[in-house]
């Protein structure tokens, strides 16, 4: 279905509040460690594996169907209604591998219960410094990123625009709002 408006048209992208990448997660008893072993048991095992996402056109699907695309591999993609079923089905051992959103999944990472091998960022991410990005990991240049942002109506006032812009920009300077942020794993930078 054709959408109803035209993102570049229809809104006023006031402010960037923050990023977080998504991430390469797998079972601790996958047998592949890193990236270049998952690519590797992919490539064994053609249209054997699977990825779990929290559902078609997600953010994580989008990364997942990247990560098919960079490396040529076979695998088959398992949409879910949601996170919590995908992490279920995952922790349960029926899929092997998710795109993760690390402000969803991070705990279970953090736990060990998941095992993160790769970063969709173009660089580490805080929270995760131990864990190395797609690019670190053999596939050049890649970056997937979700976005926070407020956005508006296309035809917000110039002015009530700087204000909110400049209002939220002063927020997301601050110190304790970046470090309660973070614990949800979202970075924030200043912005234009």
């Amino acid at each position: 279905a054709k959408p109803l408006y035209d993102p570049a048209r229809d809104f006023a992208y006031v402010a960037y509040l923050g990023y977080a990448p998504n991430v390469l997660v797998i079972r601790p008893s996958t047998p592949a460690k890193n990236v270049k072993e998952l690519i590797a048991l992919a490539k064994a095992h053609p249209g054997q594996l699977t990825y779990a996402s929290p559902g078609v056109g997600s953010t994580n699907h989008l990364a997942g169907e990247m990560f098919r695309l960079a490396t040529g591999i076979d695998i088959t993609h398992v949409p879910y209604k949601g996170g919590a079923p995908a992490m279920i089905d995952l922790l349960a051992g029926q899929v092997p591998m998710l795109m993760a959103s690390p402000t969803a999944f991070g705990p279970h990472i953090r736990s060990g219960r998941l095992r993160a091998i790769a970063v969709t960022s173009p660089r580490r991410f805080q929270t995760m410094p131990d864990v190395p990005t797609l690019a670190e990991s053999g596939l050049a240049g890649f970056d997937h990123v979700e976005w926070w942002m407020f956005v508006g109506p296309a035809r917000i006032p110039e002015a009530v625009e700087a204000k909110v812009h400049r209002d939220l920009s002063a927020v997301v300077a601050q110190a304790d709002f970046k470090s309660r942020v973070l614990e949800l794993d979202v970075e924030t930078f200043p912005n234009t």
